[in-house]
């Protein structure tokens, strides 16, 4: 019976320095960056970011490009070569400071290839920019997804004839009568 109760004090003795020492690492500073830190509250996050940024990178971050193989004069300005694909060693190039958005990402691909071409960009933009930003896409999307192949899903239009009056006035609001004279008179 005795050896018994030594085993379970045992156990207790080991389970409480486990927890201690638990404790004692979880309460160390987390290593990295303050930004990088998602339990971190998030005006502390943005101004560290913004404190590591230099002005060159604060630039950038308002710059995009519409990245299509087919509208490129020359090769060497683009991210992408002749068959659409991103080429990392071209994006050291131009946009080693980091880019804020890449438009129309779709181009002429399905939504298998725009999901591995924007996915390239993204791994290629956290690995080897400086702060890690990501990169932002934007896609014309209202309703679907506008590329090849994509799908686009049936919405009623808001000038069908029911709805026709209803949509126009939120559009364009009727115009006041009283004031309607003196500004047709007054051009």
């Amino acid at each position: 019976m005795k050896a018994h109760t030594g085993a379970r004090i045992g156990f207790i003795r080991i389970f409480i320095a486990l927890t201690v020492c638990l404790a004692a690492t979880s309460a160390l500073p987390q290593e990295g960056p303050l930004y990088l830190n998602p339990k971190a509250p998030l005006e502390q996050r943005i101004a560290d970011l913004l404190s590591r940024m230099t002005l060159e990178e604060k630039v950038a971050q308002l710059t995009s490009a519409m990245e299509r193989s087919v509208s490129v004069s020359d090769p060497k300005s683009s991210l992408v070569d002749a068959k659409g694909m991103f080429q990392p060693e071209r994006a050291s190039a131009l946009i080693k400071d980091g880019i804020g958005q890449i438009s129309r990402p779709s181009g002429m691909r399905g939504p298998r290839q725009m999901a591995e071409f924007t996915n390239s960009i993204q791994k290629w933009a956290k690995e080897n920019m400086r702060l890690g930003i990501p990169v932002l896409f934007h896609e014309e999307c209202l309703h679907g997804h506008a590329a090849v192949k994509g799908t686009s899903f049936r919405r009623r239009s808001p000038w069908r004839r029911r709805g026709t009056r209803r949509s126009y006035r939120t559009f364009f609001p009727p115009r006041q009568t009283k004031s309607a004279p003196a500004v047709r008179t007054s051009a």
